[in-house]
């Protein structure tokens, strides 16, 4: 066989583009395949850093770098804050920043847009701060000011390819619905109470007095602690299997009793 008839075999191999860099974690959750155009740097260095060459130039190009947190972030009801999220996020001295939120997951989640002189060169970073369950995941690329554009199309590529992630937050129509759902356990267990109140005040001496009124008020009760089983939120005092199930459960028992009791008296 020739020697020149593998030539097209390696040609080809020589341009097949190289495989993608995939980052995988379990704590906290999730893995990403980076853009084909991203390469390793040195293995040693902490954080890991993965660049993309922009040009012919050793400052000529974006990095992006995953860093995990100490810790969760918590989420603020209220909307996340700068603030909140600066401790997750490593800013190189007299940057000058800019906050705002972007949607991940259906979350408003915090980014931290800076600009700041690095090696005598003008840079612009950008850092989101995504909140996994057990650790905060840190994502910052950045690269010579002249590249913003690359900054950006890299940093929405690298967000866009962030999937197997595992949060504690809630969107906001979960937390609509929990605030919801907890007013109705209050009101459940309110109602509740107010029974044996109303049993001594008015209805001791008298136990058919106002019957059909009283299994409304159980049936009230029942329905109003079960309703929040319903709930996306994690166990509380107002939000467990004995709350919302058990004591619903008896309820009924005793609303079928007092049923047949007022069709027997009837």
């Amino acid at each position: 066989m020739s020697p020149w008839s593998w030539l097209p075999v390696m040609s080809a191999i020589l341009l097949q583009n190289p495989p993608e860099i995939v980052v995988k974690s379990e704590i906290p959750p999730y893995v990403v395949a980076l853009p084909a155009s991203f390469a390793h740097t040195d293995p040693k260095e902490t954080p890991r850093r993965y660049t993309h060459a922009c040009g012919r130039e050793s400052w000529e190009k974006v990095s992006a770098v995953l860093v995990h947190g100490s810790g969760p972030l918590e989420q603020n009801p209220a909307g996340i804050t700068l603030e909140e999220i600066l401790p997750f996020v490593t800013l190189p001295a007299d940057s000058k920043r800019l906050f705002t939120t972007v949607k991940w997951n259906n979350l408003d989640v915090g980014v931290v847009e800076y600009q700041a002189v690095e090696k005598n060169l003008p840079v612009i970073g950008l850092s989101i701060v995504l909140p996994l369950q057990v650790k905060a995941l840190t994502l910052t690329v950045s690269a010579p000011i002249t590249f913003e554009k690359e900054v950006r199309a890299d940093f929405s590529e690298i967000l866009s390819r962030i999937g197997g992630t595992r949060t504690n937050w809630y969107t906001a129509e979960e937390l609509v619905k929990l605030n919801t759902l907890d007013l109705v356990g209050k009101a459940g267990v309110l109602v509740l109470l107010l029974y044996p109140v109303g049993w001594l005040l008015f209805f001791r001496s008298d136990p058919m007095r106002g019957h059909w009124g009283r299994v409304a008020w159980l049936a009230a009760a029942a329905v109003l602690l079960f309703i929040p089983i319903t709930s996306p939120g994690p166990t509380t005092i107002l939000n467990n299997l004995v709350v919302n199930a058990l004591v619903p459960l008896v309820l009924l028992t005793l609303l079928v009793r007092r049923v047949k009791l007022g069709i027997d008296e009837g």
